[in-house]
């Protein structure tokens, strides 16, 4: 693998790590506490992190076994590099509505070991990916367009990043349980 996707790579999971070590001395009712009705728990958005991840590297995998696949051009770094930053933003976007509908919810230990084998996988992926797919259109995001296996493993970390801040401002509520 190349050491920029294997520097990517380490940084995502040296995250995902950190977080779930820091969240792993949180109460059953600290990881399912909602900040109001309509708001999600923090199982509920490592669910959803997971789903993205998971349906990313279906939709890889399958794009995959295409022939032919087009390089990635300026257009992409750019629509990569303006996703980044609509990310980065304190805002809130609503969740593809086929993502939330075909998401199912584990538990807290269920979403660490789910999740550990699938990163295992996008790196067994990224391993097997041949050199001329690194730079293709391999990912469509919903919003972003089609993007490349740097694109996309920029998106992961950004869109980590923005559910990282919500999970701080769930555990930063006033009702949140002690």
């Amino acid at each position: 693998m190349l050491p920029k996707l294997e520097k990517q790579y380490a940084a995502l999971e040296d995250r995902r790590k950190k977080l779930f070590e820091e969240l792993s001395a949180l109460s059953e009712a600290q990881l399912n506490f909602r900040p109001a009705p309509e708001a999600w728990s923090i199982v509920e958005v490592l669910n959803h992190l997971f789903t993205a991840e998971q349906g990313a590297l279906g939709y890889m995998r399958k794009k995959n076994q295409a022939g032919q696949l087009p390089r990635a051009g300026r257009m992409a770094s750019f629509r990569s590099g303006l996703l980044k930053f609509v990310l980065w933003l304190p805002l809130k976007y609503k969740a593809p509505r086929r993502l939330v509908e075909t998401q199912t919810q584990f538990p807290f230990p269920e979403i660490v070991r789910r999740w550990e084998a699938l990163r295992r996988e996008l790196h067994q992926f990224m391993e097997t990916l041949p050199p001329e797919r690194i730079r293709a259109t391999i990912f469509r995001h919903p919003f972003g367009g089609y993007f490349n296996l740097y694109h996309t493993l920029a998106f992961f970390q950004a869109h980590f990043d923005h559910h990282q801040r919500q999970i701080r401002r769930i555990r930063q509520s006033p009702n949140f349980p002690e």
